[in-house]
């Protein structure tokens, strides 16, 4: 843990997590693959001494297809929960589990 202000601390979470993300794109981009959706979720906690709350890491979620995987990678957001069947454009087939 390093020791900073809470607006440097969103900053640099933010930050890691953006080189998450571009790196998942040049990822799949070197191995001919389209990314279908990324998440990134910032999370926080309440410190016990304090009762402040504060960022306190993050989490990047990506999801790739080949040209005809799409249902894959759709069956990877939903087990994580980043997406619901509500969430999808009504054109999209939602794949069963």
């Amino acid at each position: 843990p390093t020791k900073m202000t809470p607006v440097q601390a969103a900053t640099m979470v933010k930050s890691h997590e953006m080189e998450h993300v571009r790196h998942e794109q040049v990822a799949a981009k070197a191995e001919g693959r389209k990314v279908v959706a990324q998440y990134v979720q910032i999370k926080t906690a309440t410190c016990p001494e304090c009762g402040r709350v504060y960022v306190a890491g993050g989490t990047t979620t990506t999801a790739t297809s080949g040209r005809t995987d799409i249902d894959n990678a759709l069956k990877k957001l939903f087990a994580t929960g980043v997406v619901d069947e509500d969430s999808l454009p009504q054109d999209l087939v939602v794949p069963t589990a």
